[in-house]
């Protein structure tokens, strides 16, 4: 019973912890109406930086209490779920989701080979502080690339907004006393207090549950706490489906697991390097999961540009069937 009770616990914290990413997304959407951030980098760089912050506050927590092998599992989670449970329920919900060109062929790319890049540097069983650098610097060039591309029309905003060209003294007194931009940091603080407070929470429970089920940390990063934090994924994915803006579903996938595979994991690397030791099979095994549906998802999209109801509820069969195996041999 009281296993069954910390679980249910467990559940209401991941749920607490998505409204409260809720809570922040809001405020950085005030925010960038506020400083004029342009739409296609709120999408694949803010909001998708935002969704993936409950990943990133249980990934730092857990390093910091010497607890790397959750995050692993988290981060891993989140990756397979974001692909066939967040893309493929919004799919299921809202039909058919519609992909240009640029993206299936080039971001989807580089989402994939961010996906992957922990995988190879962790195959010698240690994920190390060098290896964090790598990947930190990996989402700091993704960064800067995906964002020069609008950079011309951001610059073209912030003059109609400022008055053309002002310097930082003046666009930051322009600043202050803006609504949208003291509601946002006000959210921000909020947001950010009850994301604290939750993933501490999260990683200790997690670390109980293991002890007194006797299952590996992994696992219940890869399943119980992962379904958790993407939540936020999934709620802007259906609203973004709702209202037909495909590119910022696939803005926010993209950015989501970019940051999940190179910052966040980077980071909990360089606090404390992470190590595979007993869990070798049951990563590897989500490793391998990870390259095949997202293979299948990639599939989907590419042959008719979209992906289609029956697609999406096929990767979340694969994905109820992948918990139910790797539940099962655990």
């Amino acid at each position: 019973m009281s296993l069954v009770l910390l679980i249910l616990a467990l559940v209401v914290l991941s749920y607490v912890l998505s409204r409260a990413t809720d809570v922040l997304i809001g405020g950085i959407v005030q925010l960038s109406r506020g400083t004029a951030f342009e739409a296609y980098g709120l999408t694949t760089f803010l909001v998708a930086l935002a969704t993936s912050l409950p990943e990133l506050f249980v990934g730092v927590t857990a390093a910091l209490e010497g607890r790397p092998s959750l995050p692993l599992g988290v981060l891993m989670g989140s990756n397979i779920a974001n692909v066939s449970l967040v893309v493929g329920g919004a799919a299921v919900i809202s039909g058919a989701i519609r992909a240009k060109k640029q993206v299936y062929k080039k971001d989807i790319a580089y989402a994939f080979l961010a996906g992957i890049l922990p995988m190879v540097l962790i195959s010698d069983g240690v994920l190390s502080r060098i290896d964090g650098l790598v990947l930190v610097a990996i989402y700091v060039w993704f960064v800067i690339a995906t964002m020069s591309k609008k950079k011309r029309e951001r610059l073209e905003k912030e003059g109609d907004e400022f008055g053309g060209e002002l310097d930082l003294t003046h666009r930051v007194l322009a600043l202050v006393g803006k609504q949208d931009v003291e509601m946002g940091l006000l959210r921000l603080t909020v947001g950010s207090a009850m994301l604290v407070v939750c993933a501490d929470w999260i990683v200790r429970l997690a670390q109980i549950i293991a002890e007194m089920a006797q299952i590996p940390v992994l696992i219940v990063g890869l399943f119980m706490v992962s379904v958790g934090t993407v939540m936020p994924e999934l709620s802007f994915e259906i609203k973004a489906a709702g209202k037909r803006e495909y590119m910022m579903m696939f803005g926010n996938l993209i950015g989501s697991i970019v940051a999940n595979s190179s910052l966040i994991l980077g980071l909990v690397a360089l606090i404390s390097p992470v190590l595979i030791d007993g869990n070798k099979m049951t990563y590897f095994g989500s490793a391998a999961f990870f390259v095949f549906i997202f293979g299948l998802f990639w599939w989907f999209t590419c042959s008719k540009k979209e992906l289609t109801r029956l697609e999406g509820a096929i990767l979340v069969g694969c994905y109820l069937a992948f918990a139910l195996v790797q539940i099962g041999l655990a």
